[in-house]
């Protein structure tokens, strides 16, 4: 990077940043609770984990200024010295001290250029295309230099890592990602030396590159009228980008009035995870996968609990029957023959026989399934009776608060494989 020595660097004016400055202190708030849980549950060790991220960061950035250097054109004084220019106007005018490596690159698939930041190493990457279709309105590129320049430029670009944790909360991280936008077309509008040339250089994002020297900017932003419907604002509302009227709308100061966003779309939007640049469709079938991922867990846990609550009953019978058995033979010697002997009636729904061997002491409950309980018994050093409980019924259909250990398998294969899908 290059030090602008001609002139010192202006101030920007506060107001570029206002609001997406407190979108990100309302998410810096929750993102700083999910940072605490993830150094709490961890024990600290998440952040074991930052090293091997900066490194993976700084070869991925190696990789990229490797391709630019290789294929690339990279604007100085001596190259396209007319850009370096313009790029030195634009970072005096957002208060940049220092010209970043900027690369000029033909052969990508979009029009949208591209800004890197790595700790102290900035890249920015301007499309050729862009730069050509823009030929017949040079001051127009300003805008695209201007918008790049203000990832650098806002006050905090380097603490956006932060924040990660909480973009896909529904509302707030669009929001933010849209003020965003609109923050770097106020860059793009302050560096450019007209407000002509700035809806040009959108009229270029919008028509292509071919059309948009003919594009009617007033009835591209009348368009805007339909945005306050039910399906534009939902979209809007889960989109990472304002619409592209809205956006030439915003652009005059002040701003052209546009219809406000639908009621309804607002609570519909507020259940969908804001994941990136898909919009809606993207957002819904997150919410779908995460529906998907939360069945999964819930269907095994849900079964689990239903066949504890039905076992509950029979291993507290078998648990107290083999306590009172217990008790008579410490207090008297003897081995009971069978529950009546310890004052127990009928047997409870779910158990059709009980065997108590008098030679052994062991206790096994047929149970009206077919499968057992049985308690075996064992003497300690003090001559006092230790059970040990086995169960022929699977692992999940045994109580929590019982201590028998399971000889079956769990289940069938379906509900096995989710079982331990969830335990992951």
């Amino acid at each position: 990077m290059s030090v602008i020595r001609s002139q010192r660097p202006l101030q920007p004016p506060a107001r570029l940043f206002r609001r997406e400055e407190y979108l990100f202190a309302a998410l810096a708030l929750p993102a700083s609770v999910a940072w605490f849980f993830a150094t709490y549950w961890s024990d600290g060790w998440i952040w074991a984990a930052l090293p091997p991220a900066a490194l993976l960061l700084h070869c991925l950035r190696q990789a990229l200024t490797s391709h630019l250097e290789g294929n690339g054109v990279r604007i100085t004084t001596r190259q396209y010295p007319d850009l370096h220019v313009r790029l030195e106007r634009c970072c005096r005018k957002l208060g940049l001290a220092r010209v970043p490596r900027t690369y000029l690159i033909h052969g990508w698939s979009r029009l949208h250029s591209l800004t890197w930041r790595l700790l102290r190493h900035r890249l920015v990457m301007l499309r050729a295309e862009l730069v050509d279709a823009l030929d017949s309105d040079v001051d127009a590129v300003d805008f695209y230099l201007g918008r790049e320049l203000s990832h650098l430029a806002r006050p905090h670009a380097g603490y956006g890592w932060w924040i990660l944790p909480a973009l896909p909360l529904p509302l707030l991280g669009s929001a933010y990602r849209r003020a965003k936008e609109y923050t770097a077309d106020r860059c793009g509008t302050l560096c450019c030396r007209s407000l002509h040339s700035s809806i040009r250089a959108l009229a270029l994002l919008a028509a292509g590159p071919r059309r948009w020297q003919n594009l009617d900017a007033h009835a591209f932003v009348e368009q805007a009228a339909h945005s306050g419907g039910f399906w534009m604002s939902l979209q809007e509302l889960t989109a990472t980008a304002p619409w592209l009227c809205k956006r030439m709308a915003r652009l005059p100061s002040p701003p052209m009035a546009v219809p406000r966003r639908h009621l309804l779309a607002w609570p519909v939007a507020a259940v969908l995870p804001a994941v990136g640049g898909g919009g809606f469709l993207a957002n819904l079938a997150t919410l779908g996968v995460l529906g998907l991922s939360l069945m999964l867990v819930a269907l095994p846990a849900y079964e689990d609990y239903r066949h504890s609550t039905v076992y509950h009953p029979l291993f507290s019978y078998a648990h107290n029957l083999a306590q009172a058995a217990k008790i008579r033979y410490e207090a008297e010697h003897t081995l009971t023959a069978t529950p009546a002997e310890l004052g127990f009636g009928r047997l409870p729904l779910g158990i059709a026989r009980v065997h108590m061997d008098e030679e052994n002491g062991r206790i096994t409950l047929g149970l009206t399934e077919g499968s057992n309980i049985v308690y075996y018994p064992y003497l300690d050093t003090a001559a006092r009776i230790v059970w040990r409980c086995t169960t022929t019924l699977p692992r999940q259909h045994i109580p929590w608060d019982s201590r028998c250990n399971s000889s079956s398998e769990d289940g069938s294969a379906p509900i096995a494989w989710l079982r331990q899908l969830a335990r992951l």
